[in-house]
Formats: C-alpha cells, sequence, structure tokens
C-alpha cells in the first residue's frame, strides 16, 4: 500500500512539474511577442518547453553522480548585500531526490537553491 502512494505521488508531481514547465515556456514566448496560435509560437513553446526539461535533467543527473560518490550537495546561497532593500528571486527548475526537493532561483544573475519537502511546491518568486 505505501509504494502504491509513493508511485502517484511520484506520478503526480512530475503531472505537476510538466503543466509547470508548459505554463512557463507560454508566459515566455508571449512575452517574446509571438502571436498565440500561430507555428512560431508552438515552436517557441516546444524549444523552451524541451529546454526546461533538458536542465531538470541535468540537475539531477549532477545530483545523483553526487550521491553516487558519496559527496554531500550544498545549495548556493544568493550575495549577501549590506543594503536593506530585497532583491526578488525567479523560479528556475526543481529537482526531486527521495523525500527532498531542491527549488532552483536566479537572483539577479546568481543562483539560489531551496531544500524542501518533496511533496510541496516550489515558490515563483523569492524575497530575498
Amino acid at each position: 500500500m505505501r509504494r502504491v502512494l509513493l508511485v502517484l505521488s511520484l506520478a503526480v508531481l512530475l503531472g505537476s512539474c510538466a503543466a509547470q514547465f508548459m505554463a512557463a515556456a507560454e508566459r515566455e514566448c508571449q512575452a517574446f511577442g509571438y502571436p498565440v496560435g500561430t507555428p512560431q509560437y508552438a515552436g517557441c513553446v516546444e524549444q523552451q518547453y524541451n529546454q526546461r526539461v533538458a536542465a531538470m535533467q541535468r540537475a539531477g543527473q549532477a545530483l545523483s553522480a553526487a550521491g553516487a560518490a558519496g559527496q554531500q550537495t550544498y545549495a548556493t546561497p544568493a550575495p549577501n548585500y549590506s543594503s536593506p532593500a530585497t532583491m526578488t528571486c525567479f523560479y528556475q527548475s526543481e529537482v526531486t531526490s527521495g523525500f527532498n526537493k531542491i527549488c532552483s532561483y536566479n537572483c539577479l544573475g546568481s543562483a539560489y537553491a531551496v531544500t524542501q519537502s518533496a511533496t510541496s511546491l516550489c515558490a515563483q518568486t523569492l524575497s530575498r
């Protein structure tokens, strides 16, 4: 019974990732100025979606390789500015490994990662 729940949970997570990737690809292509419904828009969405999937696969392979080598992986913190102003970090990708999910963000060109429960959703933006 426990295995069935785990498999169902993973299926829901993968479906959620695909939906998030597709929505992000559509937003980006609309921002590029492609009219919805045109062949150029469809090609752009496909390319953006495939790039996100490939990035997630590369991140998963890197985590697997680090785990197989017995290495500990660490999140790269965003730069620490002395200014009290906050910066907005934008969601880039996520990788699920075991019971953890690593959400990757772009903070004004610097990488930042947050580790959380595999069942929770990554925020689209973070304020740091």
